[in-house]
C-alpha cells in the first residue's frame, strides 16, 4: 500500500516523516498533502514577527479615530476622520483646500472657546466624536 511507512521515523518520498507505529500497526500519512505557496509564505511571515525581525502591522482600532467638524460662518462645512495622535494641521490645511479660503488662510480655528494650534492632537484636546471646530476669517478694515 503506498504511503504506508511501518518503521519509526521514516521518510517517504515526498519528504514527510512518519508518526512512531501505533500500537504495533502502521501509520497511513498518503492524506497529508505538501504546504501551499501561500502557507508557505505565511508561515515565513509569523516565524519572522514572532522572532522580532519583522514588527506587526500597525492595527487601527475604531477607538484611535474620531470624526470632526470644521464649520465657517457662512455655514461651509467640512467632515474629516483623523486619528487621535494625529496633529490638527492635517484637518486644517484640509478645510482650507475644500474650500479655498480667498483671505490665503489668514484666520483662526477655535474649538470649546480656544485657539486651536496646528500642533494640537485630538487627544490634546479630548475631542471625541462629531465635535466641531469653528472657523473665523480675519477681518480687514481698509
Amino acid at each position: 500500500m503506498a504511503g504506508v511507512l511501518t518503521g519509526t521515523d521514516a521518510t517517504r518520498r515526498d519528504g514527510f516523516t512518519s508518526a512512531p507505529k501505533a500500537a504495533g500497526r502502521s501509520m497511513d500519512l498518503s492524506y497529508m498533502a505538501p504546504p501551499s505557496q501561500d502557507q508557505e509564505e505565511s508561515l515565513d511571515e509569523l516565524v519572522a514577527i514572532l522572532l522580532g525581525a519583522v514588527p506587526p502591522a500597525a492595527v487601527i482600532k475604531p477607538a484611535m479615530l474620531v470624526i470632526l467638524t470644521v464649520q465657517d460662518t457662512q455655514r461651509r462645512t467640512v467632515v474629516r476622520t483623523m486619528r487621535t495622535t494625529d496633529e490638527l494641521q492635517d484637518l486644517m490645511d484640509h478645510y482650507l483646500d475644500v474650500v479655498g479660503s480667498a483671505d490665503g488662510g489668514a484666520g483662526r480655528f477655535v474649538f470649546d472657546g480656544r485657539r486651536v494650534k496646528r500642533e494640537h492632537t485630538p487627544e490634546d484636546l479630548k475631542m471625541e466624536n462629531g465635535d466641531q471646530i469653528d472657523y473665523f476669517e480675519d477681518l480687514m478694515c481698509g
